[in-house]
């Protein structure tokens, strides 16, 4: 029978369970998980598990992970916790050393391979666990206001009326004052002698100041 080594405690998206015999669960919040079991996350799924020792594991999305081999990597990590490594010689064995006269460099080189001893053994005892950060989204709703009441204008203005020309467009006078008028000669030159002569005399003239009005026509024989 499998054992029990932990329980779920965070579980987003969907974390999948698979038994020694095949069989698939859907993991949540409070499952108990088995030494057999493999667990496996989808794209953008997070899972974390808490082990009988009191250690963490997670996994993040499209990951899968065999429970047995994490809660020994995990256990192993613990113990070594509980029985830190030496990690070279105290301040006063360098001390003393050197007042034996002890070469300083062989102290030193003995005292950087015990630290890095104890660091490589903290390295390789497996990964602690963290616990991942989930940010809910609550999708709030709520109207969007200004913050204070607004009304419209206090002050009644009057209708504009429709633009009235004071002066007659046809009546215009230039600013440049009373222009001459533009005249034209008229002539007639195949008409017998004798004979009635016909002219227009305002057909080719005009008054750039208003209607042309002539006073006298001058003939020429």
């Amino acid at each position: 029978m499998a054992q029990e080594i932990g329980i779920v405690k965070i579980a987003t998206g969907t974390v999948t369970a698979i038994a020694a015999d095949g069989s698939k669960r859907i993991l949540q919040v409070g499952d108990r998980v088995y030494s057999t079991d493999l667990l496996t996350t989808a794209v953008g799924s997070t899972v974390l598990i808490q082990f009988a020792n009191g250690s963490f594991v997670d996994m993040g999305g499209n990951d899968s992970m065999l429970l047995s081999a994490a809660f020994q990597e995990q256990g192993e990590s613990v113990q070594a916790g509980q029985n830190p490594q030496a990690t070279g010689l105290s301040a006063e064995e360098i001390q003393a050393a050197l007042l034996a006269g002890a070469d300083p460099t062989v102290i030193a080189e003995a005292t950087a391979a015990g630290a890095a001893a104890g660091a490589g053994g903290a390295a390789g005892a497996g990964n602690e666990g963290h616990v991942p950060v989930i940010v809910e989204y609550l999708n709030p709703v709520a109207p969007v206001t200004n913050g204070f009441d607004t009304t419209g204008p206090d002050v009644a203005f009057p209708l504009i009326l429709q633009e009235v020309l004071i002066l007659d467009p046809d009546q215009f006078v230039s600013a440049l004052g009373n222009l001459p008028p533009n005249a034209s000669n008229d002539s007639s030159n195949d008409n017998a002698p004798g004979s009635a002569v016909t002219l227009n005399v305002l057909g080719n003239d005009n008054d750039p100041d208003g209607t042309l009005n002539p006073a006298s026509v001058q003939i020429v024989g």
